[in-house]
């Protein structure tokens, strides 16, 4: 697959996970909320489930980091691979690695099989 339809599919996919996320979530009594570009709780989230999902390549890491708790704990679906964006803003030290704000990234585009 290639070119639109690849990137098409990519998107789909990081919905449907925020989507699976936001459910999962509501069940534990986190209630996260979709805005352009991404889903984020502004809680914690259950162990394992990150606390912001991309949805949008273009989305900066200002956006994505407004509105979560960024301390000890956080994490962020990288539905999109843009690591290096990341790591240059300093916020991490590698993939799954973490950064003196307490930031976990998990890569994507399909991830790693966990949400």
């Amino acid at each position: 697959m290639r070119g639109m339809a690849a990137r098409s599919l990519v998107r789909v996919a990081a919905q449907n996970n925020a989507e699976w996320c936001d459910a999962f979530c509501r069940t534990h009594g986190v209630v996260g909320r979709f805005r352009a570009g991404s889903w984020f709780s502004p809680v914690r989230t259950p162990p394992y489930y990150p606390d912001a999902v991309t949805l949008l390549p273009e989305l900066s890491v200002e956006q994505l980091l407004s509105g979560i708790d960024t301390g000890e704990g956080c994490s962020v679906k990288d539905s999109f691979a843009w690591t290096l964006r990341l790591l240059g803003f300093g916020l991490c030290s590698g993939l799954n690695g973490s950064s003196g704000s307490g930031l976990r990234l998990r890569s994507g585009p399909l991830g790693d099989g966990r949400p």
